[in-house]
C-alpha cells in the first residue's frame, strides 16, 4: 500500500520559474520533476493527434510499457534515456481545454516514485468545471 503522506515526505519545492501554461516542482536532489499545466486547445488536435504530438515532442525514441486511452483522456509511461515518465492528459470543455500532469524521474528510482504517482492520480482533479 502506498504511503499517503509519500509526496509530502519527497519534499518537493517550487522553481521560481514558471513554466509555460503550469508549474513545475523539483525534488530536493534536483533529479525529478512533477509538471502541472492546463492549456487551450488552440489548434483543435484531436486526442490522439495530441497523444501522438507529446509522444513524438516530449518522449521521442521511449520506451513505452503503459499507454491507455479512453474518448477525453491518456496516459503515457515509459522510459528514454535512464529517466521514466508518467503523464496523464485530459481534454476538457469539450476538447476545447488540456490538462496535464506529469512525473519524470530516474528509471532506477521507480520504487520510489510509483507511489507518489498514485498519490497525484488519485487526487489530482481538473479544475472547477468551468468553461468560459
Amino acid at each position: 500500500m502506498a504511503n499517503p503522506h509519500a509526496l509530502a515526505d519527497l519534499d518537493l519545492r517550487q522553481i521560481t520559474e514558471v513554466v509555460e501554461d503550469g508549474r513545475q516542482f523539483v525534488s530536493k536532489d534536483g533529479n525529478a520533476r512533477l509538471l502541472a499545466g492546463t492549456l487551450s486547445n488552440f489548434d483543435g488536435k484531436s486526442l490522439r493527434d495530441y497523444r501522438n504530438f507529446v509522444l513524438n515532442e516530449s518522449y521521442p525514441g521511449a520506451q513505452v510499457d503503459y499507454a491507455p486511452v479512453r474518448d477525453t483522456w491518456f496516459v503515457l509511461s515509459g522510459t528514454r534515456n535512464g529517466m521514466a515518465f508518467y503523464q496523464r492528459v485530459n481534454f476538457t470543455c469539450g476538447g476545447r481545454t488540456i490538462n496535464s500532469w506529469a512525473m519524470v524521474f530516474p528509471a532506477g528510482d521507480k520504487a520510489t516514485y510509483e507511489p507518489i504517482i498514485e498519490q497525484v492520480h488519485r487526487t489530482y482533479r481538473l479544475g472547477d468545471g468551468k468553461c468560459g
